[in-house]
């Protein structure tokens, strides 16, 4: 995998919450399993949005992924580790935050459309749910 495109200063190790976040979002950035640099660079800026991610070293948290998907045999198939997260409220939210992220990337297409429908069974959103979520942020991210 390309390096982070970016770093910060010496800091703690991300916790497992914004990891397992992380994770999740770099699922929606590479759904085809390929992290190249233009992506990682999107996700980075992607995270420097977010209170708790921005906080973070991007390299700590690309490495804390890493250790993550060790398990699996691909970046895709890494999405079981998602069951991981027990809160309700953050398994939508990293929901909410990959559609974000994708319609922001601009990659839009049947990879990417698996890849939320597969996050979206992983993370127990419902399709009701998704659907919802998916409709508004596509208006945020109109013309």
């Amino acid at each position: 995998m390309p390096s982070a495109p970016s770093s910060t200063s010496p800091q703690a190790a991300p916790p497992a919450q914004a990891i397992a976040l992380f994770h999740g979002l770099l699922l929606a950035a590479c759904p085809d399993g390929e992290v190249n640099a233009r992506r990682l660079a999107h996700l980075d800026g992607y995270c420097r949005t977010l209170a708790d991610l921005g906080r973070q070293s991007f390299d700590q948290l690309m490495a804390g992924a890493r250790r993550l998907m060790a398990d699996y045999a691909s970046l895709p198939e890494s999405v079981a580790a998602l069951t991981r997260i027990e809160s309700a409220a953050a398994r939508a939210r990293l929901f909410v935050l990959a559609v974000d992220l994708t319609l922001a990337a601009g990659e839009g297409g049947t990879q990417s459309d698996e890849m939320l429908a597969e996050l979206a069974e992983r993370l127990g959103v419902s399709e009701e749910a998704g659907a919802k979520i998916l409709a508004v942020l596509q208006l945020k991210h109109q013309g």
